[in-house]
């Protein structure tokens, strides 16, 4: 809201947050992508996609981690239940 307000702008992004195990690589040999995989990543793909635009949606996981290492420092507002079926 303050960099909206100070640079005369309206961006309202989602930001979904998980934290896990990720396997990163590189592909293509013209255009090369650097990109990562794995299920934590897809929770965390589906915390932004479930979240309300202008706020940081986290998981269980991430939040219970914030909450040891940043005690009080954020307030947490429960969203909705965010479910992830494993692919196979």
């Amino acid at each position: 809201k303050r960099i909206n307000r100070d640079k005369n702008m309206s961006l309202n992004m989602r930001i979904g947050l998980h934290t896990g195990e990720v396997t990163a690589g590189i592909t293509g040999t013209n255009i090369v992508r650097y990109d990562i995989y794995g299920p934590d990543v897809d929770i965390a793909n589906k915390m932004e996609s479930n979240g309300q635009a202008g706020k940081i949606n986290v998981s269980e996981v991430t939040k219970a981690l914030l909450e040891v290492h940043c005690p009080g420092r954020f307030d947490y507002v429960f969203n909705k239940v965010v479910t992830h079926q494993p692919v196979n």
